[in-house]
């Protein structure tokens, strides 16, 4: 089983393990530990909301380790990093829907299904264009991107859950949908996998 604070983090990367490479002053190498988990340490680094750090073993003594930081830290150090190659596909179709911050999750889990050679499709919303974020990099790292704001401003004019059933209904065959975001987004988006026979996963740590 893994650690408290690898248990909490929605991409299960091996924190310990690139903490223990900052220490010795390979944070190239520690880069390249946490890609192969998550792929955006950068973003990560800047706006991840760091559930593992409210396990931190350390805490037990003083006070939890600065996760977030220390990613933060080993990517600024080591400067260019040359990215892995992509994976040939697999044949695999997979759903990942954000809403709000939420999206900050989502992406590097789409990103690394991406990169694995799965075929990506995300459907990220938010309430209004003012809090659009990390547009660019969806279109970078999914093969389709969906975006849907509730008030239309941005978009189209429609719920997460509204296109999840459009995009379903009009043929696309999922082998997994993943939901990050508020917890009633991600309860009807389970609900609608369930209705379709499809599995789903959602990520309880993003909010």
């Amino acid at each position: 089983n893994p650690v408290p604070c690898v248990a909490l983090c929605p991409a299960g990367v091996d924190i310990p393990g690139y903490v223990a490479l900052i220490k010795e002053g390979r944070c190239e190498d520690a880069v390249r530990l946490i890609r192969k988990d998550n792929p955006f340490p950068a973003v990560c680094g800047l706006i991840c909301e760091h559930p593992c750090e409210a396990r931190c073993r350390r805490s037990m003594i003083d006070d939890p380790i600065n996760i977030r930081g220390l990613k933060r830290y080993a990517v600024d150090m080591a400067g260019d990093v040359e990215n892995p190659p992509c994976a040939e596909a697999t044949g695999k179709t997979v759903a990942v829907v954000g809403g709000g911050v939420g999206t900050a999750i989502a992406l590097p889990v789409a990103k690394k299904l991406h990169d694995m050679g799965v075929e990506v499709h995300a459907i990220i919303g938010f309430r209004t264009k003012d809090l659009v974020i990390l547009e660019e990099e969806f279109r970078a790292g999914t093969d389709n991107l969906y975006m849907v704001t509730d008030d239309g401003s941005y978009g189209e004019k429609a719920f997460t859950t509204d296109k999840l059933k459009e995009l379903i209904a009009a043929g696309n065959q999922y082998d997994e949908i993943i939901a990050v975001g508020p917890p009633i987004m991600m309860k009807f988006v389970c609900q609608i996998a369930a209705e379709n026979n499809i599995p789903s996963v959602a990520s309880l740590t993003a909010y």
